[in-house]
């Protein structure tokens, strides 16, 4: 049944040992979950919402494919958009936004990874906007201990009206390639039927010319005897036929 039914032991059970039906608010103290979370609720909520985690992503990096379980793999894609599939990292890029400040320490140079899960504005995912005024698609922290931030590149999820507007127009474009898709299609299985008549009907009129043009060499054999005519026999036919109308005069 449902984990709200469960009685206290069982809750308690495979909340300690399965990590399921805990009942803890991932969003509630994410600000300070470092210091604010107990144990279990951070391995509670990073199985299940992949907040709290505390992975090292530069570790095991070279062998990240078979040595990160892929809780792993997932958060270090999320937060740190390190070892995702198919996918570019979120990285800072140079920008005349991106002032030194008292607030946020050092600017990273451009290129440097971004790192979620340290502000509760990113939600664990995305670039803090903020207007605009530290980079016009945003801004994140590039240090776990906040040290530095840079103003976030192309690459970066998009969250907010920008997301909407970005789902709206992938949508989009799927609605309208979709009926050009299946013409394709259409005609490719169109071509793939007359394939193999149109060669076979090709083949079978080479074979009739074929039969043609032998039938016609044997008539022209049987005109002439059955005997294959040469022109050293045409001259001596002529030859002959002008002898005999010589003798005729």
């Amino acid at each position: 049944g449902e984990a709200a039914n469960w009685k206290e032991g069982k809750a308690t059970w495979c909340c300690q040992n399965e990590l399921v039906g805990c009942g803890f608010n991932c969003s509630a103290g994410y600000s300070n979950w470092q210091r604010g979370w107990s144990t279990l609720k951070k391995e509670y909520c990073c199985k299940n919402e992949l907040r709290g985690c505390t992975f090292d992503c530069s570790e095991d990096w070279s062998n990240r494919t078979l040595a990160w379980p892929p809780i792993k793999k997932a958060w270090c894609c999320k937060t740190e958009g390190a070892g995702c599939e198919e996918k570019r990292p979120c990285l800072t890029q140079e920008s005349k936004l991106a002032v030194g400040s008292m607030l946020r320490g050092r600017v990273a140079p451009p290129g440097t990874r971004c790192m979620f899960g340290l502000d509760e504005r990113d939600e664990g995912y995305h670039c803090i906007l903020e207007g605009g005024f530290y980079g016009s698609l945003g801004w994140c922290y590039t240090a776990k201990d906040r040290s530095s931030w840079g103003a976030c590149n192309e690459d970066c999820p998009l969250f907010g009206p920008a997301k909407k507007i970005n789902d709206r127009l992938k949508n989009m474009t799927k609605e309208l390639l979709a009926p050009a898709q299946k013409v394709g299609d259409s005609l490719r299985s169109i071509a793939k039927k007359l394939e193999g008549p149109l060669m076979s009907g090709s083949d079978s009129k080479a074979r009739s010319d074929a039969g043609n043009v032998t039938e016609e060499a044997k008539k022209g054999d049987d005109k002439m005897g059955g005997k294959n005519v040469t022109k050293k026999d045409v001259k001596k036919d002529v030859k002959k036929d002008v002898k005999k109308d010589v003798k005729k005069d």
